[in-house]
């Protein structure tokens, strides 16, 4: 009993780390960006990101019953699109 016990546990292993993707949740394979992917903002301290996010909060108060104040954004995502 011990023994099948255990060739079910080292099974469930294996096949867990072969049916598990080699990247993490939602992120690319390599540096090959993927036309409607999205990948982190490069530099997220910059002043327009930083504008875009002020004005994002400023829109979602207009709509919103809450108090809410705008600090600074500290992460972002962009997708990527084809070039004209």
């Amino acid at each position: 009993m011990m023994r099948t016990c255990t060739f079910l546990v080292v099974v469930a292993a294996m096949i867990y780390a072969i049916a598990t993707p080699a990247t993490g949740c939602g992120e690319s394979y390599g540096t090959t960006s993927i036309e409607g992917g999205w990948e982190p903002i490069p530099n997220i301290n910059d002043q327009h990101i930083q504008e875009l996010g002020r004005w994002s909060v400023l829109e979602f108060l207009k709509h919103a019953n809450c108090v809410l104040k705008f600090n600074k954004v500290v992460s972002g995502k962009e997708q990527v699109v084809s070039e004209l």
